[in-house]
């Protein structure tokens, strides 16, 4: 009786695990990009075979966050090579001693059953990935090599998504596999100029007199967030052309650090490892 209690039991909490990230349904939002088919390649099953632990970077604004979401409704679409996608952020910081205790409470499993192996509650444990967005948090509390060594304990595949090109390079030296070659997830004028077009026509209409300025910052930045935020709110010429070069420089010095060469002196700034973003930096 004993053992049917404690199977009844992992069973409820397992159903619950389900509910609690099932939610990544309905329409996916904004343009499809490279990135979010990558993802949805890395993590489907016809493709991710073993639990490995998986880490992309992009500079500030590069639109990771909204292809991690919209990889999750895809993943989770329903029929054949549906996957649970547990979609889970690091600013949701529990301040937890143990990376353990934080994974456990962000994938819903009770403090009673604190000391069992994590993976023995997981759904259907070969159907379900893990993506972690805004993980620098964590990192800074508990170091790369906690946070790979802790996400393996899942025996599922997990996928961190960082804007810091030094976490970047900390993740991939405790074992994390790149998605995408260094700088995969930049922009080019053609995506951007897509972007562009996708926005309202009264949208349009107002960023018409600065249109060919505001081309040349958001191919700078290689990011959709400068085209966004100027046509969208508004934001001045000159601090979108300082926030595109700092966000060039950082295109560039994290596809250098990351094909491995010797970055010397040189560190992030926008932002540095920390997560502070630095203005003055050039």
């Amino acid at each position: 009786m004993g053992n049917l209690m404690v199977f009844l039991h992992n069973a409820v909490i397992t159903q619950g695990i389900f509910n609690r990230h099932m939610i990544h349904t309905g329409e996916r939002k904004g343009l499809p990009s490279r990135l979010e088919d990558e993802i949805v390649h890395v993590l489907s099953r016809e493709t991710c075979t073993s639990p490995e632990v998986y880490v992309h970077w992009g500079v500030y604004e590069s639109g990771k966050s909204r292809a991690a979401r919209n990889a999750a409704i895809r993943l989770q679409g329903g029929g054949i090579g549906a996957k649970l996608v547990m979609l889970s952020h690091g600013w949701d910081f529990t301040h937890k001693t143990k990376l353990r205790d934080w994974l456990r409470i962000s994938i819903g499993i009770p403090d009673d059953r604190a000391e069992d192996k994590l993976s023995l509650f997981l759904p259907h444990k070969n159907e379900t990935v893990m993506i972690l967005d805004h993980p620098e948090s964590l990192i800074k509390q508990y170091g790369a090599n906690e946070m790979v060594d802790g996400l393996r304990e899942l025996e599922i595949p997990v996928l961190i998504m960082v804007t810091s090109w030094e976490r970047a390079v900390e993740l991939k030296r405790a074992g994390c596999v790149l998605v995408g070659e260094p700088g995969f997830g930049r922009w080019t004028e053609d995506e951007l100029n897509d972007l562009y077009q996708s926005f309202p026509e009264s949208v349009r209409e107002k960023c018409k007199p600065i249109r060919l300025e505001l081309a040349g910052t958001s191919v700078m930045s290689g990011s959709p967030g400068v085209l966004f935020h100027e046509c969208h709110h508004g934001q001045k010429a000159s601090t979108n052309m300082l926030r595109a070069r700092l966000m060039h420089n950082e295109w560039i010095n994290g596809m250098r650090a990351l094909q491995g060469q010797d970055m010397g002196e040189i560190t992030g700034r926008f932002p540095d490892k920390q997560g502070t973003f630095h203005w003055d930096a050039l």
